[in-house]
């Protein structure tokens, strides 16, 4: 736990999954360019680890915590104070040698993306602060959430992967998706920030009799679109996703309750109802954003200048991906 320490840590997307990862089935998720900074380096010299946590549009958290026991003494957010606090003192039970040394320092963590976008501002801080602390990221992970920790592993990973627990324990294979039509494929912020981890909740809680069929199929739809390499296919595997998605939740897919005139598949990613969308059309750069401008969407960014692939890397000519 040198200080000053630097880490990164990537933001990540669940393409295919979404739920019934919990239920063992495999999931198709890509870790992305952006991300999550973090700097650890000396503060004051009174016994308080200050905290500023920073995203596109300014300074979003603030807090001073008073040790040993990370009580707060003064935030300018309580409920995230409180989360933060509750992340800390679990990396503390795990390494009781990074409460000591953190009096006196100040973390400040930068996100690359705005917080509401959901793009894993709490896992890539989970797997910073593990590798900050040298204790295991999904040791950590398990003590403060329900999640299937998929985010967690993007949060490191230099590439798309096929995720699944068996047996309680991740399973994580890397595989290289790079669909040749990725310049059809698009990334849609719904204008709503879902909250993942209520959603786990109300997930966990539905009964699960029946399961068995769904979770093999959406296992299968997981790995075929890893490696399809026909548009069509592949939007009809999206479209089987969603259908069997709304079944399951008893909720309308999203292209049926906001969408249903666009011109190709509109997938939800993550958690429904918030987020981000995968848009998968024909039209061109133009159509495309005039046609969720119209919806009031404005925030409409390609696959390719997101996702880390290796096709994507050569194709928009990204920068390798950073390791922490």
């Amino acid at each position: 736990m040198d200080i000053p320490w630097n880490g990164f840590a990537s933001g990540k997307l669940m393409i295919t999954g979404e739920y019934m990862v919990l239920c063992g089935a495999a999931a198709l998720a890509v870790p992305l360019y952006a991300g999550q900074h973090m700097l650890v380096e000396p503060g004051s010299s009174n016994p308080y680890l200050q905290w500023e946590a920073y995203d596109p549009s300014g300074l979003w958290l603030s807090v001073s915590f008073s040790l040993p026991g990370f009580g707060i003494v003064t935030s300018s957010d309580t409920a995230l104070a409180l989360k933060l606090q509750r992340m800390l003192k679990a990396l503390a039970e795990l390494n009781p040698d990074f409460e000591i040394s953190a009096s006196g320092q100040k973390v400040v963590t930068r996100l690359d993306f705005i917080r509401e976008w959901g793009l894993g501002s709490s896992s890539s801080l989970t797997s910073l602060l593990a590798t900050f602390a040298g204790v295991g990221q999904m040791e950590l992970h398990r003590m403060i959430s329900q999640g299937s920790g998929y985010d967690v592993a993007c949060a490191v990973a230099d590439g798309p992967l096929i995720y699944r627990i068996v047996n309680d324990r991740p399973e994580i294979r890397p595989v290289m998706f790079c669909p040749p039509f990725a310049d059809k494929l698009w990334l849609v912020y719904l204008g709503k920030k879902q909250d993942s981890g209520a959603e786990v909740r109300r997930f966990l809680q539905l009964p699960k009799e029946g399961f068995l069929n769904e979770t093999e199929e959406i296992s299968r739809i997981s790995e075929s679109l890893a490696r399809v390499s026909d548009f069509e296919h592949f939007s009809a595997l999206l479209n089987r996703h969603e259908e069997i998605m709304s079944k399951l939740l008893n909720a309308e897919a999203v292209q049926k309750r906001l969408f249903i005139d666009f011109k190709g598949v509109v997938k939800s990613l993550g958690a429904w109802g918030g987020d981000f969308v995968l848009a998968a059309g024909e039209g061109g750069r133009d159509e495309i954003v005039h046609y969720f401008g119209s919806k009031g969407l404005h925030t409409v960014i390609p696959f390719t200048e997101m996702v880390k692939t290796g096709f994507v890397a050569a194709a928009a000519g990204s920068p390798n991906s950073t390791e922490i």
